[in-house]
């Protein structure tokens, strides 16, 4: 709405315009989990190393569970892109009224997320301590 207005006349942001976005990207990311859960749950595996050494994680079974991590992955993304350009869009806002520097430095954080723990959760997926450690941050 803020930026479709020709005239720069007061344009009031309603409750209605922050929820819709909101609960459309919860109940997206909801049912892919539910889904997910039913069609192909993951199950506690344990590994043993030697006699001594073990460790278990949380894995899924079927081919499935890629569709849904990439799907849910792929949702959340264009989210992303979308904060992006919505922020891009408003550069301009007065700084009285304008929180595009703080939106900026937490988008900046999830792209760092994106940038170097995505490869460096799959360069560590042999090792279990620092598999744990990388998905806990």
């Amino acid at each position: 709405k803020i930026f479709q207005s020709n005239r720069f006349k007061r344009v009031k942001v309603t409750e209605k315009d922050v929820l819709v976005p909101f609960v459309s990207l919860f109940i997206l990311n909801f049912g892919l989990l539910l889904s997910w859960t039913i069609v192909d749950p993951l199950t506690w595996d344990r590994v043993y190393t030697d006699d001594f050494n073990s460790y278990g994680r949380c894995v899924g079974h079927g081919r499935s569970h890629l569709f849904f991590l990439a799907a849910i992955g792929f949702i959340d993304l264009c989210a992303l892109v979308l904060a992006c350009v919505q922020a891009y869009k408003a550069r301009g806002i007065s700084d009285e009224y304008s929180e595009t520097k703080y939106i900026a430095i937490a988008i900046g954080g999830w792209i760092q997320v994106v940038l170097v723990g995505l490869p460096l959760m799959f360069l560590v997926s042999e090792n279990p301590s620092a598999s744990f450690f990388i998905k806990s941050c």
